[in-house]
């Protein structure tokens, strides 16, 4: 199996990252044919799905602690990571951290921060998901600033 590649769009705020259809969960039930590229943003939110000619497939949009906007949203290809590139397991609608899950319903993890970062261990990043993120579930850090290079 290749090698995924990764381009930096400038002036470097989406990423391009090829997925070969590996847990997609097209919309419409039907298999993936082909390889499928994701845009992802600062937060590494799934933003666009492109499909091998560069059309878009699907366009994903988020409520502000990451439940899925469907009437922003459009498309029939649902990757299997979404939200700050996290899993989402759609039989419960909870977002996997690596380290725990999370609810996008409630804006809170369901086991505690193991690293303590928070001020309550189940916060998720804060309460500022326009500040932070939080890749692995175990503390937040800052979300680059387009405008500084040197932060995150």
């Amino acid at each position: 199996m290749k090698q995924p590649r990764y381009l930096r769009i400038l002036p470097g705020i989406f990423l391009l990252i090829p997925v070969i259809g590996l847990g997609a969960q097209p919309t419409n039930n039907l298999p993936v044919v082909g390889t499928q590229y994701v845009v992802q943003n600062l937060s590494s939110d799934v933003v666009l799905v492109l499909n091998e000619n560069g059309s878009v497939v699907s366009r994903l949009a988020y409520r502000d602690f990451g439940k899925l906007d469907s009437d922003n949203s459009s498309g029939t290809y649902l990757p299997r990571r979404t939200f700050t590139g996290q899993e989402l397991d759609t039989s419960t609608a909870l977002y996997y951290f690596n380290a725990r899950y999370y609810d996008a319903d409630v804006y809170r993890f369901l086991s505690t921060d193991s690293l303590n970062k928070d001020s309550s261990p189940y916060d998720f990043v804060a309460g500022s998901p326009h500040q932070y993120i939080d890749p692995t579930g175990q503390g937040w850090e800052e979300v680059m600033d387009p405008n500084n290079w040197t932060a995150r």
